[in-house]
């Protein structure tokens, strides 16, 4: 970054030391007071960041682990009465525990975990009072926004109670749809507002341009219900690996890492699954690999990522306990959540695929298996994968009919699905993870899409969670 930092002599003595997360909290005060911040260099003296270019410096590119130092009397010339108070900017408007205290960060996340407690209180909620909910949501996501700041954990924290607030308002409008037809014309409020909660998410993620490191926070989600962390974390990361996949495409990287290795790196995975012309990537990806457009699909995609696996909330007594794997009640959750998404009539399709189609693996005897019959039952004409001519398409059209496998949001939450499944469910490290997932789901056993799959390992170098070392030893597994 190329911000103007003025020299200056100052005692160190007259300084206070400052995270990067204080300065971010008080940088209204910071800026309308105009108080000095000082960044310390390598060799021990202290220089000014211009208050006009603070927000950029802490915004782009700057190294959050470092400290920052104000003024010891700042808050007198900023006419502030009180210091950072890191627990009470996170938990503004979050309430207070049964001591009268306010929630410490823990607090807020568990009881986001408490889903049967939260499902029946927003199933007694009016329709209003569940849009209210969401009112307050998209308020604390726009300040989130104008701040523009990195993400760190104290926004993550925000952005919990925002997409669990958005999950249990739909799952509540769902399970109404389900007792009455005559409530669906008042449901579409919530669905408005849950684009705009999934836009404002887009937007502040966009806002932390390639700070990928700072997505790595989004691990620390804990909210003691593996259900509701992997549903927060997954939409989040999958909004992460959206844009990441965006960039990579923007910087040219697949004709510079994926189209020249095609034939030697990747072929041999998809001759596996169908015998037809496959010697270009075109004819892997209909069309190749494209941008996600930000305007008319990024949201939707988000959607279907936030709703994905919302099947497993009717049955959360199993999904969240440590009983002996069934796998009966394992795969009801696709297809309870695929009904119910389906009798709202208003989410578009990729949400209602992607809660569908996120456990197919590309036809594999392990997977579902769901595609033929849930599509030919929807269109009403038999689906057969007979015609297929190639591997994943962007065009539902070409998916419904058969020409196409898969589709395409389908193949990227299901890589982000499995990924969580083995580091949260099965205490995988990322590294750990992601070797068994080119071993187990590549590898030994075509599942998962090879192209996509890389990218979304390079997203994960991206994010700090694995080292360059790591990476090269995952990218060794071929055979």
């Amino acid at each position: 970054m190329s911000e103007e930092l003025s020299g200056r002599d100052f005692d160190s003595n007259d300084l206070i030391q400052f995270t990067f997360d204080e300065v971010i909290f008080n940088i209204k005060d910071i800026i309308k007071g105009n108080i000095a911040v000082f960044r310390k260099k390598p060799d021990g003296t202290f220089v000014t960041i211009p208050v006009g270019k603070l927000e950029q410096y802490l915004g782009e590119g700057a190294d959050d682990k470092a400290y920052l130092y104000i003024e010891k009397r700042w808050k007198e010339k900023a006419g502030k009465d009180s210091g950072f108070d890191l627990n009470a900017e996170i938990l503004n408007n979050s309430g207070n525990n049964s001591s009268g205290t306010k929630k410490t960060s823990s607090e807020i996340l568990e009881q986001y975990g408490k889903v049967t407690e939260q499902m029946e209180k927003f199933q007694l909620l009016s329709i209003v009072e569940r849009e209210e909910k969401l009112d307050i949501s998209i308020e604390k996501l726009h300040n989130l926004n104008e701040k523009k700041g990195p993400i760190d954990i104290s926004v993550i924290i925000q952005m919990v109670e925002v997409v669990a607030n958005t999950y249990y308002a739909n799952y509540a409008n769902l399970e109404d749809i389900l007792s009455s037809e005559n409530v669906k014309n008042n449901l579409y409020g919530i669905f408005i507002k849950t684009e705009w909660v999934l836009q404002l998410i887009i937007e502040i993620f966009k806002n932390n341009g390639t700070l990928y490191e700072n997505y790595s926070k989004i691990n620390e989600i804990d909210t003691g219900s593996y259900t509701i962390d992997n549903m927060c974390k997954g939409v989040l990361q999958f909004v992460g690996y959206c844009l990441f996949y965006n960039d990579y495409i923007d910087k040219g990287f697949v004709t510079k890492k994926l189209r020249g290795d095609y034939k030697d790196r990747y072929l041999r995975y998809y001759k596996k699954r169908l015998q037809v012309d496959m010697m270009t990537l075109e004819k892997i990806i209909k069309g190749g690999l494209r941008k996600i457009d930000p305007e008319k699909e990024m949201v939707m995609y988000s959607m279907g990522a936030l709703l994905y696996d919302i099947g497993k909330l009717p049955i959360i007594s199993y999904h969240d306990s440590t009983d002996p794997y069934d796998e009966n009640t394992v795969k009801m959750h696709v297809l309870i959540g695929y009904n119910m998404i389906l009798k709202m009539k208003k989410y578009p399709f990729p949400v209602l695929a992607m809660a569908a189609f996120h456990h197919e693996y590309y036809g594999e005897k392990s997977g579902y298996n769901f595609t033929n019959p849930v599509l030919s039952k929807l269109t009403q004409k038999k689906r057969t994968e007979d015609n297929a001519s190639c591997f994943i398409t962007y065009d539902e059209k070409e998916f419904r009919d058969g020409t196409a496998l898969a589709y395409f949001p389908c193949k990227m939450i299901e890589i982000i699905d499995v990924y969580n499944a083995l580091v949260n469910r099965r205490n995988q490290s990322p590294f750990e993870a992601l070797r068994i997932m080119k071993k187990n789901f590549i590898t030994l056993s075509f599942k998962i899409d090879p192209l996509l799959y890389d990218i979304f390992l390079d997203f994960i170098q991206a994010c700090g969670l694995i080292d360059e070392k790591e990476h090269k030893e995952i990218d060794a597994i071929i055979y």
